[in-house]
């Protein structure tokens, strides 16, 4: 209960607006919700004879004894009963299409709105967490039609029935409405709980989609670490909150139905009571009083299933809140409203005065200054921290500097559009992505227009022709998730591959030979040299020796450059690179030792 009451509460006018927005999404299809509307309207035409068809049945067929009649009623009936199945078949298929033509456009426009969000949006999210937003949508989609269909069929009946009811018998008319106040009442009274526990179930079951696709993804650390025993308590323990949340919600429902249940109840002992009373006395037929009653169900069941929305309207409330908290996100980098036009890049870099930090009180990068000429091959070297990976992530404008700069072939970055800017960069990281699929489909990036010999000949200038063309299946072998069934050399020379084969004036390799045997790094230090001739090649360095060629070195500490300039000039200063390579050639030398 201190959970609820610390979420702060959504006011009416903003879960309004976002469902009107939500709402919006339905206009492309409004010819089919036309159908099914005036669809709904025929069924409600059509439903209201059968009543009197019953009173003709008893008063004139079994009491009158008039067995002419019997026939027209039971061929009336049968040619009603038909036509309603037909329609309500028709129906069915058109609210079935909307719902799921509505599920892939939205969940499309949610997936492709995720994929314009920056970088800065992921590092405060986990991915499980953003994707249970896509089936909040998927949840906001399913039930909102249903809630419409409901709603539509319902005010069909309850606009229709209550004339003809008056029209039988008033007094009769106003005792069976007496229902009316306390199905209100109840719905207003149970509305604001049931509001509160369905935002609180929705958080729950988001931290339970988030902590299963960490578990999952971190299977191999789970079992090496032999705390199986440890997640499954956790996770049971979420499960718990979560069963219990969705528990006590579900329990409103249905105290709400109970509540339907007793009220229509009375409502209907009463009019029962005072309809046997005419009955008895002569003043109604035993028909007219059976044509009344069923007319009361069709006024009573429309009345109780509008009273049970109230847990859907507030899951829908719930949901579009949720989902809108994503798709209302602008991305912190976009594309300029008038990009400047790029017909390839040279790689001529230069930053100027730049200022950065993931957090306004907190920056990682302080005054950075480069001029790189084209084709220059750059290494990008210091401790942990120092700000190497971040100085490479702000020439693709995954971040903007907070100031300063930065300039490809005299453009400032931010007047290119993304695409364009992204299309001439080049990135292998220290652990690859790998999609799910063949080794071809990895090295093409799933891209058309490429012949096999093409991607063959960058596979063998990243050195991976060999043992590709090793595996049972050579270029078509399905790699697993992330390429687990892959070592980490070869995940790299699969991307050394991609990358060559995109062939992109400018590089950013992040660690390429970290973390691999001597034999795997010389392949990746020959497929390295290939790669990244003529090109603009940012390296971040771990090993040094591996650098030692690069025309210049740039040295970070606490966010700053600190020494520039080719391997012979650093180490004649004796500075800082002086250290850190004399610290790394011992280390190196002391495990190829063992």
């Amino acid at each position: 209960m201190e959970a609820i009451e610390n979420t702060r509460p959504v006011g009416l006018r903003e879960n309004l607006q976002n469902v009107l927005k939500f709402l919006v999404l339905l206009k492309p299809y409004w010819r089919n919700i036309t159908v099914f509307i005036f669809s709904g309207l025929i069924l409600t035409v059509l439903a209201l004879p059968f009543p009197w068809l019953t009173k003709m049945m008893i008063d004139d067929v079994m009491l009158r004894q008039d067995q002419s009649l019997l026939y027209v009623i039971l061929v009336a009936t049968f040619i009603l009963v038909a036509v309603r199945a037909v329609l309500s078949s028709l129906r069915e298929y058109f609210v079935s299409y909307v719902q799921h033509k509505m599920a892939f456009d939205i969940e499309f426009s949610f997936f492709r709105h995720l994929q314009k969000l920056s970088f800065s949006f992921y590092d405060k999210r986990e991915g499980a967490e953003v994707l249970s937003r896509l089936r909040d949508a998927a949840q906001s989609r399913r039930i909102l039609i249903d809630i419409i269909n409901t709603i539509i069929t319902n005010l069909l009946y309850l606009s229709i029935v209550p004339v003809i009811v008056f029209f039988i018998n008033w007094k009769l008319a106003l005792i069976a409405g007496v229902t009316l106040p306390w199905m209100a009442f109840s719905f207003l009274l149970l509305s604001r709980i049931v509001k509160k526990y369905s935002r609180l179930s929705a958080e729950k079951r988001a931290e339970v989609s988030a902590r299963n696709y960490e578990f999952v993804s971190g299977i191999r650390e789970i079992q090496s670490l032999v705390i199986e025993g440890r997640i499954l308590k956790r996770i049971r323990h979420l499960y718990l909150k979560f069963r219990k949340t969705d528990m006590i919600l579900r329990t409103f429902g249905i105290v709400q139905g109970a509540i339907g249940a007793l009220v229509t109840g009375l409502g209907t002992m009463l009019y029962t009571w005072y309809g046997a009373t005419l009955v008895i006395s002569g003043r109604m037929s035993v028909g007219e009083l059976m044509a009344f009653t069923t007319f009361i169900g069709y006024l009573y069941s429309p009345l109780t299933s509008t009273v049970e929305l109230i847990v859907p309207i507030q899951e829908v409330l719930v949901y579009t809140k949720r989902f809108y908290e994503i798709f209302d996100l602008q991305p912190d980098v976009a594309d300029p409203p008038d990009p400047v036009p790029v017909i390839g890049l040279q790689g001529y870099v230069t930053f100027s005065g730049v200022n950065f930090g993931y957090r306004s009180d907190r920056p990682v990068l302080k005054e950075i200054d480069l001029d790189i000429p084209a084709g220059s091959r750059v290494a990008i070297v210091g401790e942990t921290g120092s700000g190497k990976s971040t100085i490479v992530s702000l020439l693709p404008r995954f971040y903007d500097p907070q100031s300063g700069s930065i300039k490809i072939d005299g453009h400032d970055i931010r007047d290119l559009s993304l695409k364009d800017l992204r299309s001439g960069i080049g990135i292998v990281r220290q652990h690859p992505f790998l999609f799910f699929g063949s080794i071809y489909d990895n090295i093409t990036s799933g891209r058309f227009g490429f012949s096999r010999r093409q991607v063959v000949a960058a596979a063998r200038a990243a050195n991976a022709h060999n043992f590709i063309t090793a595996l049972p299946k050579g270029y078509d072998t399905l790699v697993g998730e992330k390429g687990a069934t892959l070592s980490g050399g070869e995940r790299q020379r699969i991307a050394m591959a991609r990358v060559f084969l995109l062939d992109r004036p400018i590089l950013i390799l992040d660690e390429p030979t970290s973390n691999i045997d001597q034999k795997t790094e010389a392949l990746i230090q020959e497929a390295l040299e290939r790669v990244t001739a003529g090109r603009t090649t940012f390296i971040i360095a771990h090993r040094l020796t591996t650098i030692e060629d690069a025309d210049i070195i740039l040295v970070m500490h606490c966010g700053r450059i600190v020494e520039k300039g080719n391997h012979s000039e650093l180490m004649a200063n004796k500075s800082l690179y002086f250290q850190l390579h004399n610290r790394a050639s011992i280390t190196e030398s002391s495990t190829r030792a063992d």
